[in-house]
């Protein structure tokens, strides 16, 4: 298949799963209305019937909220299809002539340079405006370094050119890697920020308050418990529960510059988790594809499996962000101080690969763009 007839069929693939999923959340909106009047209508005709009303109502929540997961895993799947019409109508316009649209590389411009700059490299209409198809900053970075400081070693070139021939046979992963590296890049306020390791703030929680942390909830849940058994004043279970609100409240400050610290320094890898799955899943046969895959394996867990940990408790303190979120969680559990428990436990153990994972995603980003 040619190019142009590749990008044409991906471009009309996209464009009727996009029509599908629109109408497909239009349906889900509607469910949506009419579950909520349901419940309001069940709640008026069953209040004589307390069991009764408070089981529909129940049954109506938990459809509403399957709804809302449904309507969320369609509008990202449409993003997903949009990223790719995007993509495969980008291409078709290079393949048109109409290079308008292509990166151009001016900040890698260096007039002192042997060869780049009279040769133009970079710029508008380049060679690299042509080759650079990367899904990352980082991919674009190793190219323009390979550009201007390209090997001298035979056996390297080797390697990198049986690399590159494996690379251009697999268009499907490409293909991939674009389009889950548009959507990371939509998604990230600043595109250019980078996943090191020495950049991320030290967290070291104290074990005092790591260990009060996990056993807050239970602590409070035994307090709230007793309470409704008469055995302990209720009075305690309002106490345990500001006690923890201004436990947390001492810290707020403190973990909120920790969370936006590491939310804009580790998102160029939490935002690129499907970049990270796509290589991991790939059979390659090239041994420098092969030494970068194994990169990505950390005592037998993929990165993407760790990375998408990371992401998880980073998302979960965004539940600070709430104000009702912030005096619920952490009035009963310390929620701040256990994610953050959590994140520090993992970046002890996984912090220092975080360079290598951003450098291997890169440099395999780069010989796809060669592909």
């Amino acid at each position: 298949m040619t190019a142009r007839k590749h990008y044409t069929a991906l471009s009309t693939q996209a464009r009727d799963m996009i029509a599908s999923l629109s109408r497909k959340g239009r349906l889900i909106s509607w469910l949506r209305v009419v579950v909520f009047i349901a419940a309001i209508v069940l709640g008026i005709m069953l209040r004589h019937d307390v069991t009764a009303m408070s089981i529909a109502i129940a049954a109506a929540v938990i459809t509403f909220l399957a709804l809302v997961k449904w309507h969320d895993n369609v509008i990202t799947h449409r993003l997903r299809e949009e990223a790719l019409l995007k993509f495969a109508e980008s291409r078709l316009q290079v393949l048109d002539g109409n290079l308008s649209g292509l990166p151009r590389g001016e900040r890698y411009i260096d007039s002192n340079h042997p060869y780049s700059y009279d040769l133009d490299v970079f710029g508008d209409k380049s060679l690299f405006s042509l080759l650079d198809s990367t899904a990352t900053p980082g991919g674009s970075d190793k190219l323009a370094h390979r550009l201007m400081t390209p090997d001298l070693d035979a056996d390297d070139v080797i390697r990198r050119q049986q690399a590159v021939m494996e690379l251009s046979d697999m268009t499907s992963l490409r293909d991939s890697m674009q389009v889950s590296g548009r959507m990371a890049e939509s998604s990230l306020a600043d595109s250019r920020g980078s996943a090191s390791a020495v950049a991320i703030p030290p967290i070291n929680m104290p074990i005092a308050l790591t260990i009060l942390s996990y056993a807050a909830f239970p602590i409070f849940i035994t307090t709230a418990v007793l309470s409704y058994l008469d055995w302990i004043a209720s009075s305690w279970c309002l106490w345990t529960f500001l006690s923890f609100l201004g436990l947390s409240a001492l810290g707020a400050k403190h973990i909120g510059r920790l969370h936006s610290r590491l939310t804009e320094t580790v998102s160029s890898l939490t935002s690129r988790v499907d970049l990270f799955r796509h290589i991991e899943e790939s059979k390659f046969t090239s041994p420098l594809l092969q030494q970068l895959q194994q990169r990505l394996n950390v005592d037998g867990t993929e990165a993407s499996t760790l990375i998408a940990k990371l992401a998880k408790e980073l998302k979960s303190l965004d539940q600070r962000y709430n104000a009702v979120g912030y005096l619920l969680f952490n009035g009963t559990s310390l929620w701040d101080y256990r994610v953050i428990s959590n994140v520090d436990r993992w970046m002890k153990r996984y912090g220092r690969h975080l360079d290598s994972w951003y450098d291997t995603l890169s440099e395999i980003d780069a010989l796809s763009a060669l592909a």
